[in-house]
Order: C-alpha cells, then structure tokens, then sequence
C-alpha cells in the first residue's frame, strides 16, 4: 500500500511540474507577443507593422473633416488637436465579468495591449479563492488563441483556430473606440453614414472586413458601439456573425490627449431578445505610444 500511494503521488508531482511548465511557456509566448506590439515590429523579420507615413504625426482636426457628422464629432472630442498619434494604448481595466449567463459576476482585474488592426493581448485575473483564474486571450498576425489556469496550474481552456481567430479579430476592432487613432482615415478605417447620431467604420483584420457602428451624443460622448463579430459558440446564438455591444457607457477619462469612456458594459446581442451581458469594466489608467 505505502508502494502506492509513493507511486501515486509521484504521478501526481510529475503532472503538477508538467503542467507548471506548460503555463510558464505560455506565458512567456504572452509575453512575447506583448513585446512585439509594443515594438512594432514581427519577431521573424523586423518588419515594421505599423502602418506606413504616420509614425510621429499628430492630430489634425482637418484629418477628420470629410468624415460623416458623427464621425467626426466623436473624433473630434476622443483626440485633442496636436496630439501624437498613437500607434497602440496600454490599458489597465477592473470590474466583473460572467463565464455562462447562469454564472455569477466575477471579479476581475486585467491588463491589455491594443493596437487595431495588429493585434491585442489581454492578460487577466478573474475570481477569488478556490475559483481564482488566471489567462490570456491575444490576437496577433491573424492567428487568436485562448489560455487559462484555474489556480495558476490547472489548464481549464486551451483554445486556438479560425473561428476563434475571427471573433478575437472583432473584438479588436470593437475595442478600436479605446484606441481612437486607430480609426483615422489615414490608419485604413473607412467610414459611412448611418443617420444624424450614427456612423460605421470598416476596418480590414485578418483578410476579413469588420464593421462597427458608433451611436454619438451631439456632443461627440460615445453612447454604444455595435460589432458584428462571429459567433461560434451555440451558447451566444446561432453560429456566425451577431451583434456583439459596448453600452451603459459612463463618464469620462483623457489620458495623453485621447477622451476615452470611464466604464462600460459589453455583451452579445445586447438590446434583443437572447442578450447576454457578461463583462462590466471601468478603466483604471490608459498610455499611449
């Protein structure tokens, strides 16, 4: 019996360091991929992804004045004039979020690189005690990949592949609202009108258009932001393409010229029958570089 039990517990040393190596690899993959969006530039080859002639230019409110009203009432307050335009933001953000729409609010405090239409990594801590969670979700040169630990050890979702790699694609243009350079004309968003209080960009990501529609106060406050981002999941709605929103957006924060929204709410099909609100954020600090 002592035999066994020895064994046993050797077997489960072993699988305690396999799978302790696992997450340190991976999160050592994070971190790479972090750095290359900082630096601009592709591990292999050092090609330069940012996009080519606006590296140190600065915000023109003529870089706007062809754009539909809301467009350009929305950019007009999101990025002070003379301001460097950005090529990604460093975000610090808490608040909840829920993993099944039966699950409860859990709390969460994360970190993110985002620098539409490059790519994004989001590093996060989500839970407290037994439930604690530790993770990524990052999308970078078109791929998108998904990992995370309960209690830093056990793998609980490991996640990679086309379908993800287009719902992570549209997540980041989405997410363009807090990264307001992105979505100048000259950084390849193309914009249209909608009516009096709403526009749509496009943007390319992945070989694949993504749109987003912004609802503006007349002001230019941002007050929703609707994605068509593809859905894979049955659990979110049929499989494809469905509204994915930012809304219950509240107050304010200016962070090295950029005016972004201080909290916001996000969710699939927000407003229609089915939604599902599961992220609920406030933005604790923003730099931009």
């Amino acid at each position: 019996m002592l035999r066994i039990l020895a064994g046993l517990a050797g077997v489960g040393i072993a699988a305690s360091v396999a799978m302790g190596l696992d997450r340190a690899r991976a999160e050592r993959r994070a971190d790479a991929l972090w750095r290359t969006l900082e630096d601009g530039r592709t591990p292999d080859n050092g090609r330069s992804l940012a996009p080519d002639g606006v590296e140190g230019l600065r915000f023109d409110p003529v870089m706007v004045e062809d754009l539909p009203a809301p467009a350009r009432r929305y950019l007009l307050r999101a990025i002070a004039p003379g301001t460097l335009l950005a090529s990604y933001v460093r975000l610090e953000l808490v608040g909840s979020i829920r993993l099944s729409r039966e699950g409860q609010a859990m709390a969460m405090a994360s970190e993110e690189i985002l620098a539409p239409p490059r790519g994004f990594v989001w590093r996060a801590r989500v839970g407290r005690g037994a439930m604690r969670m530790h993770g990524y979700d990052a999308y970078t040169e078109g791929e998108g990949e998904m990992r995370w630990w309960l209690l830093r050890l056990v793998p609980v979702v490991r996640e990679t592949g086309p379908a993800l790699a287009r719902s992570a694609a549209g997540r980041m243009i989405g997410e363009a609202v807090l990264q307001p350079a992105a979505l100048l004309p000259g950084r390849g968003a193309r914009w249209e009108p909608v009516d009096e209080t709403r526009a749509r960009f496009v943007v390319d990501a992945g070989g694949e258009e993504v749109a987003v529609t912004i609802e503006v106060e007349p002001d230019g406050r941002l007050r929703r932001v609707s994605i068509r981002r593809w859905n894979s999941d049955p659990r979110n709605g049929p499989v494809g393409h469905l509204p994915f929103v930012m809304e219950d957006v509240v107050g304010e924060r200016t962070f090295d010229g950029y005016t972004i929204p201080a909290s916001f709410r996000a969710g699939w099909r927000l407003g229609e029958k089915g939604a599902f609100p599961f992220f609920f954020a406030q933005v604790r600090d923003a730099e931009y570089r």
